[in-house]
Order: C-alpha cells, then structure tokens, then sequence
C-alpha cells in the first residue's frame, strides 16, 4: 500500500502567511496493489523428462532475451542487454562455488 501527497497552489498567493491557505489544496491518493504467485505442480516421474522441461523453460527464457537484445535498449542504445548462454553449455564458476557444486554432487 502506498499513500502520495500532492499539494497544488497559485503561484505568489499560495506563498502568503495564513491567507496563503485559502489559495492552495492539499489531496491524498491511496494506492495498494496485490502480488498474485499461482503455482501449478507437475509430478515428473523421471529424470529425462526433467531435462526435458527445464531445457524447453531454459530456452523460452534465453529466446526472449535474444529479441530484447536484438531490439536493444533505446533509453540506453549503447548498452548490452545479458543474455544467458545455450542450455548446455559448460559454465566457469568461481573455485569456492565449484567447490560447493562438487561436494553436493558428491552427497
């Protein structure tokens, strides 16, 4: 919920002491907006199917930002949009990340 206050006068007028109030207007305007998460559960049986999935939302993802990227920013035209790279591709991690990737491989 956010609430704003704006305040709108006649310039000059709304600056006097005390008659001052009688040429300005104070309004309150309240805001709330509502966060709607809907979760939609799939029972996958096995780990091709998995790959599968993740592979089609993974490539949905990185399409998108291929477009974004292609149509550029125009706020910012000498900017580069990220974009994640191809599903499957061998990752460099930084050594004390790796080695958490390979201990909980390990477990």
């Amino acid at each position: 919920e956010r609430a704003l206050e704006s305040e709108s006068k006649v310039p000059l007028l709304g600056d006097i002491p005390v008659l001052g109030h009688l040429f300005k207007s104070t309004s309150t305007q309240t805001e709330k907006r509502n966060l709607m998460v809907f979760i939609k559960p799939t029972i996958i049986r096995d780990g091709m199917t998995a790959d599968g999935i993740t592979q089609r939302k993974y490539n949905f993802i990185r399409a998108e930002q291929l477009y974004k990227a292609d149509q550029g920013l125009k706020l910012m035209p000498d900017e580069k949009i990220p974009v994640i790279p191809a599903f499957g591709q061998d990752r460099k991690h930084p050594a004390e990340i790796q080695a958490f990737i390979d201990q909980m491989e390990k477990n």
